[in-house]
C-alpha cells in the first residue's frame, strides 16, 4: 500500500504541472537562470484578528517540481536571494518575485507527503531588488579578495559576504577579515528613459589587536590604514552585474569608527565604511 500511494502522488504531480502549470524563471546570484513550470497560486492571510480574510496580490506560492530546481549542475533548495520572474496578464505583465517571505521562516515546504512538489514562498514588490543587491556585494566580495592575494593591502584578509556580521575572536585568530554587508537599495529619478538605483555596501573590517599597549597603537593604525585602502580601491571602479549591467562605485561613506571598548575588553578591532553604488539601466 505505501508503494501504491507513492506511485499514486508521483502520478497526481505529474497530471498537475501537465495541465496546470506556466513557466517561469528562476534566479539565483551568480547562477544561469533556469525555466522551469509551475503551478501559481495567491495567498491568503489574515490582516486582523477579526474574521475578516484577503487575498495578499503580492504574496505568491509557486509549486515546482522538486527534482527540477538544479542549478549549476546539483540539485538545491530554495535560499534568500533567490528570485523568480513570471510573466502572467497574457504574457503582457512581468513581474520578479523575491523568495521567501517576512511572516515565514521558511523560503519553502513540501508541497505533498512524498516531496515530489515543492511550494517556495515570495514576495513582490521593493524586496525584489534583493539578488541585484546580492549580487554587487559577492563581486565586492570576489574584488576585495584578489587585491589581497595580490599583496595590494596592508594587511592580509579574508573576505566573505554576510547578511549580519557574525565574527569571533576565534575567527580572528589566523587571519583579519573584510565582512561585505549588502543594504537595500534607495531608488531615485535620474531622467527619462533611464532610473537610477543606490546600492549601500557596508565593509565591515575586523581583526585582532595585541594585548601589549605599546603595540596596540601600531595594530590599530594598520587597521585604519586597511580601511582607507578598501575605499580607495573601489572608488571610481566598476562592478559588472551578471545581467550585463554596471555598477559605479560613486562615493564611499564616512567610515564608522572603531569602539575603543572591543579592543580594551576583547582586543578585537572593528570598523565600517560604505561603498555608494550607482547603476543605471537603460
Amino acid at each position: 500500500m505505501p508503494n501504491q500511494l507513492r506511485r499514486a502522488a508521483k502520478h497526481l504531480s505529474e497530471r498537475r504541472h501537465s495541465s496546470m502549470s506556466e513557466d517561469i524563471v528562476y534566479k539565483r546570484p551568480n547562477e544561469t537562470p533556469i525555466t522551469l513550470s509551475a503551478m501559481v497560486g495567491s495567498v491568503q492571510q489574515d490582516q486582523s484578528e477579526s474574521e475578516l480574510v484577503v487575498i495578499d496580490s503580492d504574496a505568491v506560492d509557486f509549486v515546482i517540481r522538486s527534482a527540477d530546481l538544479v542549478i549549476g549542475g546539483e540539485l538545491t533548495e530554495p535560499q534568500p536571494g533567490d528570485t523568480i520572474e513570471w510573466s502572467h496578464d497574457e504574457g503582457d505583465t512581468t513581474t520578479e518575485y523575491r523568495v521567501g517571505r517576512d511572516d515565514l521562516d521558511q523560503e519553502s515546504r513540501r508541497a505533498n507527503e512524498y516531496g515530489y512538489d515543492l511550494r517556495i514562498h515570495t514576495k513582490a514588490g521593493r524586496h525584489s531588488m534583493t539578488a541585484r543587491i546580492v549580487s554587487y556585494a559577492l563581486g565586492v566580495s570576489t574584488a576585495i579578495q584578489a587585491v589581497s592575494d595580490a599583496s595590494g593591502l596592508i594587511l592580509p584578509v579574508v573576505s566573505d559576504m554576510q547578511f549580519v556580521p557574525n565574527v569571533s575572536a576565534k575567527d580572528l585568530k589566523d587571519e583579519n577579515k573584510v565582512i561585505v554587508m549588502p543594504r537595500e537599495p534607495e531608488i531615485e529619478s535620474a531622467g527619462q528613459g533611464q532610473c537610477n538605483y543606490d546600492y549601500q555596501i557596508d565593509l565591515g573590517i575586523f581583526g585582532l589587536v595585541s594585548g601589549d599597549p605599546d603595540e596596540q597603537f601600531a595594530d590599530i593604525a594598520d587597521y585604519i590604514e586597511l580601511r582607507e585602502q578598501l575605499g580607495e580601491k573601489f572608488i571610481k571602479q566598476e562592478v559588472v552585474h551578471p545581467d550585463g549591467a554596471t555598477g559605479m562605485v560613486v562615493r564611499v561613506g564616512t567610515p564608522i569608527p572603531y569602539d575603543p571598548d572591543d579592543i580594551r575588553v576583547n582586543n578585537i578591532f572593528y570598523s565600517v565604511t560604505t561603498l555608494f553604488l550607482r547603476e543605471i539601466r537603460k
